[in-house]
């Protein structure tokens, strides 16, 4: 009796965790998407100023944010991730390198 209760919460365990997969990867294909956009239109990724409360935040954020407007998975993960801080270190580490000036 226990090893069937084991077993069905093992299943349930590795249903979850593929469905979180699933989503990961749709999520992962958005933000790819996101990224072509502007490099293959010749535009600059980032703004000077990409805080949350900017009024412009750069092509790369601000297309994100556009399309999380209209889905719903997407939006939750820009909410469970601080944006903000993932584009300041970005921006940080291409001045440090000097990546801008190339």
């Amino acid at each position: 009796m226990i090893y069937l209760t084991l077993n069905g919460q093992w299943r349930l365990n590795i249903s979850v965790h593929n469905a979180k997969v699933r989503e990961n990867r749709e999520i992962l294909k958005d933000l790819i998407n996101v990224t072509f956009f502007p490099a293959k239109q010749q535009l600059a990724f980032c703004s000077n100023d990409e805080s949350p409360i900017s009024s412009n935040r750069g092509n790369y954020v601000e297309l994100l944010h556009t399309l999380a407007a209209k889905d719903e998975r997407l939006a939750r993960h820009l909410e469970s991730r601080d944006i903000y801080c993932v584009f300041c270190l970005l921006k940080h580490n291409s001045e440090r390198f000097n990546c801008s000036n190339r």
